[in-house]
């Protein structure tokens, strides 16, 4: 008997988390997420491998979330041109990022120019692949 109404209790401590998951978002969504992107690790004049980035931009006013997210072919054109230009100019080498930094501020510019100053919060970049050494 105790063992039920100890089993009982553990129950009914577990349920209200499992029901607050089931309610729906619990506020608005502030990001979106771009498409990945893969980059070319060149060695020897040869494509070695590709790496793969996710990117994903905080945005400010989370109510422009689905304005944006209607301009994604716009922005992964964007983001891949930033990614590019980070290899061109050393901040990715040979697949890792090693200038993180700069890279992120970057992106927030490029992605601030075609969205408008201030809407992008903050820029995440990370590997999707993890680089071969």
């Amino acid at each position: 008997m105790r063992r039920r109404s100890l089993l009982a209790a553990l129950a009914l401590l577990a349920a209200p988390p499992a029901l607050a998951r089931e309610s729906g978002p619990a506020g608005p969504q502030n990001s979106v997420r771009v498409r990945q992107v893969m980059v070319p690790v060149v060695g020897n004049g040869q494509v070695e491998r590709y790496v793969t980035y996710e990117v994903t931009l905080e945005i400010a006013v989370p109510a422009r979330v689905p304005e944006i997210q209607g301009m994604t072919p716009r922005l992964q054109d964007t983001v891949t041109a930033v990614v590019y230009e980070a290899v061109d100019k050393g901040w990715i080498t040979r697949g890792v990022i090693s200038n993180g930094n700069a890279l992120r501020a970057r992106l927030e510019e490029a992605c601030n120019d075609l969205l408008g100053k201030g809407t992008v919060a903050r820029a995440l970049i990370t590997p999707a692949t993890r680089p071969a050494m």
